[in-house]
């Protein structure tokens, strides 16, 4: 798919995950079994409808499946996975259409790590969600979840600390994607002439990519998931830029997590008339550290990619 200005965008969360196709409800299934939805269709607020088209899906585990196009050409596929963990990656010439008044392709980008990790459990639904950005503005509902916001994307690399399950990520490194669907954007002028953009994200969706490992995939995203966060692009030497120091903590009703990202190595970026970063997409390095006590401590490393504060 070939890039495009993301300046004003909607996420397109598209819910997958797929094994044999079963219209059994979660009652009525085997003890080691579980099932999940994949809507393919989803309507707008404004009455527009989208659907996903031409997409393959491959889905690795204890059940080898591949949905083909054929497959995916309804408007919805209900299916059941025996439990354990599993895969899943988006393939073939997939894209979106808006369907109302005439099939019309949109462009979009995915950015959602691909492949997913995720786990079924017996007698349970699971949901596996592929983000997408497409221009357009208005809200949706099953299947997508319209916004302006923004992303962070990229590579974890855990380079040290641990103890428990998170002593096994050390050494390893796990795509990752940090998107919010809405933000307010402010900018601020300090004493010592740095220009700063804040953004307050109002709620955020972590997800992890790679081979499935339940310490991330099962417990830390979904409990960073869901919660504000703020970060910021503050002006550096001359038209340089660096994202600020933020962090992500889980509800106070959940399972304790943080996750502590410091200042980024600046970029090359652009500042407007009045000497304030723009919006824009953005590069970002800087290291970070995980912490989840339940599961041993903390463990560090860098994590590298792209941003978006819009």
């Amino acid at each position: 798919m070939q890039k495009f200005n993301l300046t004003a965008c909607l996420i397109a969360m598209l819910c997958a995950a797929c094994g044999e196709v079963s219209t059994n409800p979660p009652e009525q299934l085997v003890t080691n079994e579980g099932v999940a939805t994949i809507p393919l269709i989803s309507t707008a607020s404004n009455g527009d409808r989208y659907r996903l088209t031409g997409a393959v899906f491959i889905i690795e585990g204890p059940r080898f499946v591949i949905l083909s196009e054929a497959d995916t050409a309804a408007d919805e596929v209900s299916l059941a996975l025996p439990a354990g963990a599993y895969t899943i990656r988006l393939e073939g010439d997939w894209r979106l259409e808006r369907i109302d008044p005439a099939p019309e392709q949109i462009p979009a980008v995915l950015v959602s790590p691909n492949p997913l990790a995720f786990s079924i459990t017996g007698r349970q639904t699971q949901h596996v969600r592929f983000v997408f950005k497409v221009p357009g503005e208005g809200t949706v509902n099953i299947g997508f979840s319209a916004d302006t916001g923004g992303w962070f994307r990229g590579t974890m690399y855990f380079t040290g600390g641990g103890g428990g399950p998170l002593a096994a990520l050390v050494g390893q490194e796990v795509p990752f994607l940090i998107s919010y669907d809405t933000s307010t954007i402010n900018r601020f002028a300090d004493v010592g002439g740095q220009s700063l953009l804040h953004i307050s994200a109002n709620s955020s969706s972590v997800q992890f990519g790679g081979p499935h490992a339940s310490i991330l995939h099962d417990r830390i995203g979904p409990a960073l998931s869901n919660v504000p966060f703020q970060f910021g692009l503050t002006r550096q030497f001359a038209n340089s830029v660096a994202t600020s120091s933020f962090q992500i903590h889980s509800h106070p009703e959940r399972e304790y997590v943080t996750l502590d990202v410091s200042t980024g190595i600046p970029f090359g970026g652009v500042i407007d008339d009045e000497g304030f970063p723009t919006p824009q997409p953005f590069e970002f390095d800087a290291l970070f550290d995980l912490s989840a006590p339940f599961a041993g401590g903390s463990v560090y490393g860098y994590m590298v990619g792209t941003g978006s504060a819009l």
